[in-house]
Parts: structure tokens; sequence; C-alpha cells
């Protein structure tokens, strides 16, 4: 039987991106206006509205899901984790608690040690105030991330490999910037829930 793997694609909201929600907030007003956040907001609550009718819709028993997130570190406390940023009021979170309840396998989908990496490069650029040094250092860190980012791509990939059984559908949350789908083995069949898609639907790219 041949491994399944839905990609589904994710934007971050503030409460997705924890202590850096606030950077995140900051950096974007001051490089489109504040007006333009708001509206980044509403763009991306619709977007999950979309993602959420459509995973609903899939004709997949919850208990034949394998569910790998985006961000969600292997660690013993997965299902804490997800509780508690749903609580929040992350959309992402809460589609994914839904469907634990139902009966789909939560798996820990992150090296830890490669988000806290990537967390204290981000850490570094939100404490620069000065926005031409921020850019300037957001150049240098360039390449560095870019080696985070794949590393921690073949890291899911490789988590994937290793969980997912024949005849399980596994659902992928992951950012439009990473590519995991590269990094799998032949086995594993990739199929998408917005075929074609290039750039979130009526939203920007997430970073």
């Amino acid at each position: 039987m041949m491994k399944r793997l839905l990609s589904i694609p994710i934007l971050h909201s503030v409460t997705d991106m924890g202590s850096m929600g606030h950077f995140l907030k900051e950096e974007y007003t001051r490089r489109y206006g504040s007006g333009q956040w708001e509206r980044h907001c509403q763009e991306v609550s619709r977007f999950w509205e979309g993602v959420r009718t459509a995973v609903r819709q899939l004709e997949i028993p919850a208990r034949c899901m394998r569910i790998y997130q985006d961000g969600l570190p292997r660690c013993k406390q997965e299902l804490v984790i997800v509780r508690e940023v749903a609580a929040k009021g992350s959309a992402n979170y809460a589609l994914v608690l839904e469907l634990v309840a139902e009966g789909a396998c939560l798996e820990g989908t992150e090296d830890p040690d490669l988000l806290r990496r990537e967390l204290q490069q981000l850490q570094e650029l939100a404490a620069v105030r000065d926005p031409e040094a921020r850019q300037r250092l957001a150049a240098d860190f360039k390449e560095q991330m870019a080696e985070t980012l794949e590393a921690r791509d073949r890291f899911v990939a490789q988590r994937i490999t290793e969980t997912l059984r024949d005849g399980e559908h596994g659902l992928l949350f992951m950012g439009l910037q990473h590519q995991v789908e590269r990094h799998l083995n032949s086995d594993v069949m990739v199929s998408y829930l917005f075929p074609g898609m290039t750039a979130a639907p009526s939203a920007q790219q997430d970073e």
C-alpha cells in the first residue's frame, strides 16, 4: 500500500508565533502601515476558514489521519502544546485539536534544537531597533536562516518517513517557504489541499 501525504499550506497568526508575535506585528506595520496589518489579520482569518472547510470536507476518517504540524517539536508534550496554543485563539491549532479529538494521531514534527536555533536568530533581529541596522543583519543572516529552514525540512521529511504507515493519510500543515516534499522518499504519494497554489489564497505569502 502507498503512504499518502496531504500538504496543507498555512499562514501564521500572531498567536502561532508565540513570543515572536509582537515582532511580527511591529515589522509588518513598519513596512506596510497599521491599516495593512488589520487587513492582513482579516485575510489570515478568512484563509483559515477556507482551510478548515476544505479539511472537514475530506473523505478521510480522522482515525486514518496522522498529523504533522509546522513548529511543533518532538518533545512528548505535543498535545499539551496544541491545547495551549488553540486556547489562545490559534485557528490552526484549533483545527488540529479538533481532528485529534476525533481520532487523528498527532506526531511531534520538528527538531527542538533547530527550532531554538531559528528562534535565536529571530530574537537577535528583533533586538535591533534601528530599521536599517536590522535590515543589514537580516542580510547577514539570510544564508544561515536558509540553512536552518532546509535542515528543518529534512528533519520533518525524516519524521514522516519514520512514522507514516501504509494506508494512512498524513496531513502536513506547513508554511509556504518550506519544501518538505523535496526530501521525502519515493514511496510517499503527495497531494495538495489547494493544487497548483503558489501563494496563499487572498493573503500574502507566509514567511
